[in-house]
C-alpha cells in the first residue's frame, strides 16, 4: 500500500474496511509498582497504534480542544493535558480555597472570625481525593458518547468518525487480541481529551444529583462549584468548608458525597479505589475521627493513618482518614506544612547526589558539578514553589536550607562554606501560577503586583 495513495483516501470507511492493517496495535504492559511484581490491576496498558491511525487521530485534535474549551465553568476545574495548564494550577487552588477562611499565623492557620457570634464559630474543612482505578480503560464509551452529541460543539460526523474508529482497534498481546468496547486506548492521540470530556460529564451528573438531595437541599453551602473541586485527567480532589454545630450532620453530608459519588462514577464505568482515597481533616478543625466512623475506626497497615467505615444499606466503604497526602506529586499536609514533603525531598536529593559519586573521579570541576546539580536536582526543589507559597515561615526557611545543603553536596563544599555563596547561585524567587491561567480556573485569588505574585525566601 502506497502511504502517498492512501492519504488520500484514508478518511473513506470503505478503504479503511480493506485495510484492517491500519486498526492494528499493540498492547504494552507496564509495570506500575516496580521492582515489585504486579497484578492485574497495577499495570498501566499502553496501546502503540499505527502510524496511519495517529494521522487519523490527528485530524480532530484542533476541534476536540476547542469543543472542550467551550464547555461551561464547571469544566475548568479539569487542566489535566489543556494547553497552557499545569499541575502548579491545581495545587495553588485548592491550598487557595481550602486556607480561604482561616488566618495564617506565624506557626499554623486559625479560623478567622470565630468568635461566639462568627461566622466560622463552628467550621469544619476536609480535602476528599478520589483515586479512580484504571480509569482510562473503563469509560462508557456509549454515555460519553450521547453526551458529547447533545452538549458539545464537535460535529456529529466527526463523532461518528471518532468513535467508529475506536470501535474498530485490533489490540494485539502475543497470540490474543480483541476489540474494545469500553475506555479509551492510553496512547492515543485524542485519548486524554476525550477523557477530559467524560471526567467533566461524569461531574455535571454528580453535582445535579448530589445538589436534589434532602441533606444538600436543607443546608445550601459547600456546593461544588468551580472554585472547590481540582482535576488533573483522574486525579480529583474536592475542598469542603461545612459549618455546622452537630457533628451528626457533617458525618451525613460525608458519607452523602460519597455515596453519590461512587454511584455516578460507577454510571460512567470508573470504580473509586478506596484504599488509595482519602479524607483529609484540615488545620485541626473540631473533627472528632472516630464519629466519623460506622463501625471501630481500625489502622491503616502500611501507615498511622485511620481506617473509617461508612454503612449504607447496599454498601459498606472502608476510607482512610488522612494527616498527609501525595496530590499531584506533593506531600500535601492537613496544617499545610511541608514536613513530608522536605522528608520526600531530602530522600530524592540524596538519592540524585549519590548517583554521581560514580564520576566523581573523573570530573569535580565547579561548572559541571552545577550544570549536574541545575537540571537533575533542582527541578525537584523547584516543583514545590507553589505549594511553599502556602507554608509558614520556618518551613519555607527549612526548603531554602535544602536548597543550599543539596547544591554544597554536589559541589563537594564544606558546610562552613558562607552561604551568600550559594545565595548567588541559587537566586530564590518563586511564584504562584499567573493571573492569566488562574483566571482561566474561574478562581479567586489574593491582591497580586502585577501579573505574579512572587514569594521571595527571607534571608
Amino acid at each position: 500500500m502506497r502511504h502517498l495513495n492512501c492519504l488520500n483516501v484514508l478518511w473513506d470507511p470503505n478503504f479503511l474496511m480493506q485495510h484492517p492493517e491500519i486498526f492494528c496495535s499493540r498492547l504494552l504492559p507496564l509495570n506500575k509498582t516496580h521492582p515489585n511484581l504486579p497484578d492485574k490491576s497495577q499495570m498501566r496498558p499502553i496501546v502503540v497504534t499505527s502510524a496511519l491511525f495517529k494521522v487519523l487521530e490527528l485530524r480532530f485534535v484542533d476541534e476536540l480542544r476547542d469543543a472542550f474549551d467551550k464547555l461551561p465553568p464547571l469544566s475548568k476545574g479539569q487542566v489535566g493535558f489543556i494547553s497552557g495548564m499545569s499541575t502548579h494550577v491545581n495545587i495553588s487552588r485548592l491550598c487557595e480555597q481550602i486556607s480561604q477562611p482561616y488566618l495564617r499565623t506565624v506557626k499554623n492557620y486559625i479560623p478567622a472570625n470565630n468568635g461566639p457570634n462568627g461566622i466560622n464559630q463552628f467550621l469544619r474543612s476536609f480535602i476528599i481525593f478520589i483515586d479512580y482505578e484504571q480509569a482510562y480503560n473503563s469509560v462508557n464509551m456509549g454515555k460519553l458518547y450521547n453526551c458529547m452529541a447533545t452538549s458539545s460543539t464537535v460535529s456529529r460526523e466527526s463523532l461518528d468518525f471518532i468513535f467508529w474508529t475506536y470501535s474498530n482497534l485490533n489490540i494485539s498481546l502475543g497470540n490474543h487480541s480483541f476489540n474494545p468496547k469500553f475506555g479509551v486506548p492510553q496512547g492515543g492521540i485524542n485519548s486524554p481529551l476525550l477523557f477530559d470530556f467524560a471526567i467533566y460529564f461524569m461531574l455535571e451528573d454528580f453535582v445535579k444529583e448530589l445538589n436534589d438531595t434532602p441533606i444538600e437541599m436543607k443546608y445550601p453551602d459547600s456546593k461544588i462549584n468551580t472554585d472547590n473541586h481540582y482535576l488533573f485527567a483522574d486525579d480529583a480532589a474536592f475542598a469542603l468548608h461545612f459549618r455546622h454545630r452537630k457533628f451528626e450532620v457533617v458525618k451525613e453530608r460525608l458519607k452523602n458525597f460519597i455515596l453519590i459519588l461512587h454511584k455516578v462514577s460507577k454510571e460512567w464505568g470508573l470504580h473509586i479505589n478506596f484504599k488509595k482515597s482519602a479524607i483529609m481533616p484540615m488545620f485541626n478543625s473540631k473533627v472528632q475521627v472516630d464519629k466519623l466512623s460506622d463501625k471501630p475506626i481500625l489502622s491503616c497497615p502500611d501507615s498511622d493513618d485511620k481506617l473509617i467505615t461508612f454503612c449504607y444499606p447496599k454498601y459498606t466503604f472502608q476510607i482512610p482518614v488522612v494527616v498527609s497526602y501525595k496530590y499531584l506529586g506533593i506531600y500535601i499536609n492537613k496544617d499545610l506544612s511541608l514536613t513530608d514533603h522536605l522528608r520526600f525531598l531530602k530522600k530524592k536529593t540524596t538519592f540524585l547526589s549519590n548517583s554521581f559519586i560514580a564520576i566523581r573521579k573523573a570530573s569535580q570541576m565547579p561548572k559541571f558539578c552545577y550544570n549536574t546539580w541545575e537540571p537533575f536536582i533542582r527541578p525537584n526543589l523547584d516543583y514545590s514553589s507553589s505549594y511553599a507559597y502556602f507554608v509558614n515561615p520556618a518551613d519555607q526557611q527549612k526548603l531554602q536550607t535544602l536548597y543550599r545543603t543539596s547544591l554544597k553536596r554536589r559541589l563537594f563544599l564544606k558546610d562552613n562554606v558562607p552561604d551568600i555563596f550559594t545565595y548567588k547561585l541559587i537566586q530564590f524567587s518563586y511564584r504562584k501560577p499567573s493571573m492569566q491561567i488562574l483566571s482561566h480556573c474561574k478562581c479567586k485569588v489574593r491582591p497580586t503586583q502585577g501579573n505574579t505574585e512572587r514569594l521571595q525566601f527571607a534571608s
